[in-house]
């Protein structure tokens, strides 16, 4: 998956090996803000990181309503919990869209080396900081970590 640059991704890549066993581990909550400022949610599922980056990779139509969101305001926020390990990840930050409108080249690779993409577009998570909640099973009290990026 990539070298570890970021320190919240190495919990991550933690959580999801000890959650693979689990078919949902790999579906996270995506939040926008839609173009009359209300928030809009929804669930996708995590296609891994892009390249050696921090950033998580995530397809989609490029007709669905996210796209619109988007474009009016690329700020979103990621929430994921692993229901086996009682971790939570919330993180926010930009997002990339990258369709056959983008005219970088790098970003269009990575659109064209994903074969799932015929109406869709690659959205890539750029973040600005991760906050992480830990609860261990059977204890009262919750680890909490706040992780920004430079």
């Amino acid at each position: 998956m990539g070298t570890v640059k970021a320190p919240w991704k190495q919990l991550l890549l933690d959580a999801l090996e000890a959650n693979s066993h689990l078919k949902h581990s790999s579906f996270f909550h995506l939040a926008t803000v839609g173009c009359n400022g209300r928030p809009s949610n929804r669930t996708v599922v995590f296609r891994g990181f892009q390249d050696d980056s921090d950033k998580i990779q995530i397809n989609t139509d490029y007709r669905s309503r996210k796209i619109e969101e988007l474009k009016h305001c690329p700020f979103a926020e990621i929430c994921w919990y692993f229901t086996d390990s009682w971790e939570q990840f919330r993180i926010n930050g930009k997002i990339d869209i990258i369709d056959g409108t983008n005219t970088d080249p790098l970003k269009l690779q990575v659109r064209e080396t994903n074969t799932l993409l015929r109406l869709g577009c690659v959205l890539c998570f750029s973040f600005t900081s991760c906050y992480l909640k830990v609860c261990t099973f059977g204890m009262l009290g919750f680890v909490e970590a706040t992780f920004k990026s430079k």
